[in-house]
Formats: C-alpha cells, sequence, structure tokens
C-alpha cells in the first residue's frame, strides 16, 4: 500500500513539474517572440546577425527571380525616415544593374535647444531567395535588401549651428523590401556594440 502511494506522489510531482516547464515555454515565446519569428520575417532580425548576406566585393550577386523587380538599370529612390512618426532626414537608395546597392542618409533635427545631424553611407546588395512575411502571409514579389556602412552623428549648440566637441560614429544597417511598383520600405538600424540599438522606419514616397 505504502508503495503504492508513493508511485502516485512521484507520479503527481512529475506533472506538476511538467505542467510547470510547459508554462515557463510559453512565458518564454511571449517575451522573445520578436526573436523566435526572425526565420521568418528578415526584418525582425537583428541586421549584424544577417551581414553574411552582404556579398564582398569581386563577387556576383543572384539576379532577382522572375516574380521581383527586374534591375535592368541603375534605379535611384527617396525615401522619408521617421521615428514614432517624428521625421528623421531622407534616405536615399541606388540599386544598380548588378544588384548592389548604395544609400545616403542626411538628418538635420532639433530636441532641447540643440540641433543634431546625422551623415550616413552605407552599401550592400540586394537578396533574392529572402521571403517576404507578414502575419503568416507570404509575398514572394517584395526584392530584400541589406547594406552595412558608417553613421556620423554632429552636436551642434544653437540654431547658429556652433559645433560642440561631441561626434558620434555608429554602424549602420539599412534593410528593406523593394516592391515590382518600385516602391520599398524598411529599417535603418544604429548599434555600437551589435547588442543595444536603435531602429527608423523609412518608406519611399
Amino acid at each position: 500500500m505504502f508503495k503504492n502511494e508513493k508511485a502516485f506522489t512521484m507520479i503527481g510531482i512529475l506533472v506538476v513539474l511538467i505542467i510547470i516547464i510547459m508554462m515557463f515555454t510559453l512565458d518564454l515565446k511571449r517575451v522573445f517572440n520578436a526573436d523566435i519569428k526572425t526565420s521568418k520575417d528578415p526584418l525582425s532580425v537583428k541586421p549584424w546577425h544577417n551581414e553574411d548576406l552582404i556579398v564582398p566585393d569581386g563577387k556576383s550577386v543572384k539576379q532577382p527571380n522572375p516574380s521581383q523587380h527586374q534591375l535592368r538599370e541603375t534605379l535611384v529612390l527617396a525615401a522619408e525616415v521617421t521615428i514614432d512618426r517624428d521625421k528623421r532626414g531622407v534616405l536615399q537608395i541606388s540599386f544598380t544593374p548588378d544588384c548592389r546597392i548604395k544609400c545616403l542618409w542626411t538628418c538635420l533635427y532639433a530636441h532641447s535647444g540643440r540641433q543634431y545631424t546625422y551623415t550616413a553611407t552605407a552599401a550592400g546588395n540586394i537578396v533574392s531567395d529572402r521571403i517576404f512575411k507578414q502575419n503568416e502571409a507570404e509575398d514572394r514579389s517584395k526584392l530584400y535588401m541589406i547594406a552595412k556602412g558608417i553613421c556620423t552623428k554632429k552636436t551642434f549648440r544653437d540654431q547658429k549651428m556652433t559645433e560642440l566637441t561631441e561626434k558620434q560614429a555608429t554602424t549602420i544597417y539599412i534593410t528593406g523590401f523593394l516592391c515590382t511598383d518600385e516602391s520599398a520600405m524598411g529599417m535603418i538600424t544604429l548599434t555600437t556594440d551589435n547588442k543595444a540599438c536603435v531602429t527608423y522606419d523609412w518608406k519611399t514616397r
């Protein structure tokens, strides 16, 4: 009899442990949802994790798939950059027939009596086999792009643009998707340590 009670007790403890582990796992999925879905949505990935998608100079970049926009001539787009609906300058992206891209971001804004400027250049390429996914729906016609470069931020004391000694250089990643109608949207990511980062949205006009 005591053996049966002990067995039931052990089974009960085991069931409780399994339930706790399942609840903990579900909590992790809620907390780290953005990381869990990174394999489905390229823009949700911290871009430095995808840096290997940038093709080195001298190597050819795979051409777009038939359903994607064909880069038969140079295409230059201008996009408005925002953060929390606040405007942060203009991003210019140039796509060339060899499937490489060059980006230029310039921004000037005022905050708390000071002026700030951002100037950034980045280079990269398209990645034709990356699939756009949103709410579990796929759109294979959108063409993924990724670029990396340097962003310089300057701080000015007043509207006369008296430059302070504050000058910061950070790594910039520009990612996004080009649509068949030549519209595009994506993100700008600034980071100094590939851990913490600030992100901006961009979208063509």
